[in-house]
């Protein structure tokens, strides 16, 4: 072979590229093809092809790169400034370019690393991330992202009560003779109290409950034995149960009936039907009476208490209602509707 002249096939395993007759052309012999053509015209093409290929193959690469930071969007996920009508950014993204005509057309970027935007914009820049000051007993809490600031947090053993705390406070150490009552925590400081002092209130206060109940139980027992009274009470005042039997007698055996409208009036209409309720009425019996003489309420009432009447019987409605109203704590109506119809009674004989 003569000296500089080139084979006219040349196989190459895998070798660095050094001391091979391509020399002059060394990126074709660095494609690690296993046989190619050495000569000049077919080396310098396929050198050519090669390096097109790597160009265009890092285009598509940086493009992928940049469509993933970048986004122009054919519709509006945002929503649209009420001023300039231009198509937000998202949060983690601020404005690159912003529209033209068309309203979609804003271009927007994704916040590079140290900066955020929390809400939709259409700010050119993002807000740098806070910085947690060590020197201040702060520490991160949550690392700043796109979207979101730095969060940071009281180091061990320190607190603020301050939301957007700068500063946090060591927490307090308990004194001998102090113990810890509550635990130091992020927002609140050590709470300490007397070795003992806990028992002394515990004890003062069964002393105040046991005191009080005796109290309630000493008036409970006077009350039921009708020595105790309140105020200007009398035995009157007392449920139903404790009228007096006297009393009692000479109610027995009057007719209600003609009396009936001038009680319904002194009742009026809620007490009226929370003594028929009270002495057994169902609430059915009552609908009932109310469907009828819709337009007089007045009307409706007497029915039910005529009703209510004609079940307590001759001998026991007077007696009965008045019981009812003692119940009920209306002591000042039964007894100004016991007057009034005795005294009716008494001036007829």
């Amino acid at each position: 072979m003569e000296t500089g002249a080139w084979p006219s096939h040349r196989r190459v395993t895998n070798r660095k590229c050094t001391g091979n007759p391509c020399r002059a052309l060394r990126r074709c012999h660095c494609l690690k093809m296993k046989t190619f053509s050495c000569r000049p015209l077919a080396c310098i093409l396929f050198v050519a092809y090669a390096a097109s290929s790597s160009l265009a193959k890092r285009a598509v690469t940086l493009n992928t790169t940049e469509d993933r930071h970048r986004v122009k969007r054919e519709s509006c996920q945002e929503g649209y400034d009420s001023v300039t009508g231009c198509c937000f950014c998202p949060s983690g993204f601020h404005v690159v370019k912003g529209c033209s005509e068309n309203k979609n057309d804003t271009s927007c970027e994704e916040c590079q690393s140290g900066t955020f935007s929390e809400h939709k914009n259409l700010e050119m820049t993002c807000e740098p991330c806070s910085r947690c000051d060590g020197k201040a007993n702060l520490e991160v809490e949550s690392a700043c992202t796109p979207r979101t600031n730095t969060k940071c947090k009281c180091k061990e053993g320190h607190y603020c009560e301050s939301e957007g705390c700068k500063v946090c406070h060591p927490c307090k150490i308990c004194e001998d003779g102090f113990v810890v009552e509550n635990e130091c925590t992020p927002t609140k400081d050590t709470i300490c109290r007397k070795k003992g002092e806990l028992w002394w209130i515990v004890f003062i206060i069964l002393i105040i409950a046991a005191g009080v109940g005796v109290g309630v139980g000493v008036v409970y027992f006077l009350k039921k034995r009708r020595k105790y009274c309140f105020g200007r009470a009398s035995p009157r005042d007392s449920p139903g149960d404790n009228v007096d039997i006297t009393e009692n007698t000479l109610l027995k055996g009057i007719d209600l009936s003609s009396h009936l409208y001038e009680i319904v009036d002194e009742l009026g209409p809620h007490l009226t039907k929370q003594l028929a309720v009270s002495s057994g009425m169902t609430e059915a019996r009552i609908d009932f009476h109310m469907s009828n003489n819709q337009n007089n309420s007045k009307e409706q009432y007497y029915n039910v208490l005529k009703d209510w009447t004609e079940q307590q019987g001759l001998d026991d409605a007077f007696p009965n209602l008045i019981i009812g109203l003692r119940k009920l704590d209306k002591n000042k109506i039964a007894d100004k509707l016991e007057k009034k119809i005795l005294d009716k009674i008494k001036n007829n004989v």
